[in-house]
């Protein structure tokens, strides 16, 4: 069975969809409205739909890349939703609050009818805080489809048009604009990441089997650890070690690095670096975590390595995506850094 990785398949769809329903919609309003029609304005019409569509559905990809919370996710996307239908009926020669409007709403009902989830990862410590770990939770948010038990797309995207008209209406605007608006944001964008979620183009591996697999077939671009490979760091002695330090008020240094040694729970991290920097504002103090530095997969050939390396061997010896110690017709790659922050009280830095 094929999968889309990319996404490229519901951005096509959601490109095509849009040229068609605005060439739809130019042709009717031609036909009942009496208004000229043209090969020239078509065109134009069918292209501004299409690329409209275009970043209505780049809005929800980002959304998922920059946010983990149901409710920041579903705020960002209705202000961008917003913002640029607005800005695209003002083009057009229309009233911008009255696009704003229905882009908006339409995007918060689409949200509303659906639901999310949101993931946290919090530290959990005891009271004399010498002890404690990382837990990642995920919390449901049911939609009204839940509610109601009507969890369909059908539903969704009726529900996001008629938002959409009813904002346009509202603010003075044409509630059938508004409608149709209502329709791309929510079928275009919501609709259609829900049915094919976005993954991203990146490669995030789960295990030493797909990391493996992604050295001996991949094309030796970057690749990203997955949330339980990162969890698995978080809860290393190490890494729980600086962070008991820090929140505790011990800690010698709020800037600087330390390595963990991850062989035996994680087999293609190995052993991986970690810088932190810590800023205090307004009685919190706030550390980032940049994970994963300059590591990757390379120089898997760990057994000639510690024999022939060790005996000076120069075509033995590691250098990172280099040609020495590189196995099965692979290509070596890096990791890409990941972040994580904690805030917690100031213990009087």
């Amino acid at each position: 069975m094929y999968t889309d990785p990319s996404g490229e398949i519901a951005f096509l769809a959601a490109v095509g969809i849009g040229a068609a329903i605005a060439a739809f919609t130019y042709t009717v309003t031609a036909l009942l409205a009496d208004v000229p029609f043209s090969v020239g304005g078509l065109a134009k019409t069918t292209f501004i739909g299409a690329a409209t569509s275009a970043v209505t559905f780049g809005i929800g990809t980002a959304a998922t890349n920059l946010f983990t919370t149901f409710y920041s996710q579903a705020a960002f996307s209705a202000v961008a939703h917003g913002t640029f239908q607005g800005t695209m009926t003002a083009i057009s020669g229309g009233k911008f609050w009255s696009g704003f409007a229905s882009g908006a709403l339409s995007s918060i009902a689409a949200s509303a009818w659906s639901g999310g989830s949101t993931t946290e990862t919090n530290f959990e410590t005891n009271s004399s805080l010498t002890e404690g770990h990382f837990v990642t939770t995920t919390y449901a948010h049911q939609g009204i489809s839940g509610a109601i038990g009507a969890n369909n797309v059908a539903g969704m995207i009726a529900f996001g048009t008629v938002s959409g008209g009813a904002g346009a209406a509202l603010t003075g605007g044409n509630f059938w604009q508004g409608a149709v608006t209502g329709l791309v944001v929510s079928g275009l964008n919501h609709a259609l990441h829900q049915i094919d979620p976005p993954k991203g183009k990146t490669k995030v591996l789960k295990n030493t089997k797909e990391a493996t697999d992604y050295y001996k077939h991949g094309d030796g671009s970057a690749a990203s650890l997955d949330k339980s490979t990162q969890l698995e760091l978080h809860n290393s002695k190490e890494y729980l070690r600086v962070v008991r330090r820090l929140i505790s008020g011990v800690a010698n240094n709020l800037n600087g690095s330390f390595d963990v040694d991850m062989t035996y729970k994680v087999f293609h991290v190995g052993r991986t670096n970690v810088n932190y920097s810590t800023n205090c504002a307004g009685g919190n103090c706030t550390t980032t975590f940049t994970e994963f530095v300059n590591d990757g997969f390379y120089d898997p050939d760990f057994i000639s390595e510690n024999i022939l390396g060790r005996m000076g061997i120069s075509s033995s010896k590691p250098d990172g995506l280099g040609p020495n110690l590189e196995r099965l017709g692979g290509k070596p790659y890096m990791y890409i850094p990941s972040t994580f922050k904690i805030t917690y009280p100031n213990p009087g830095y």
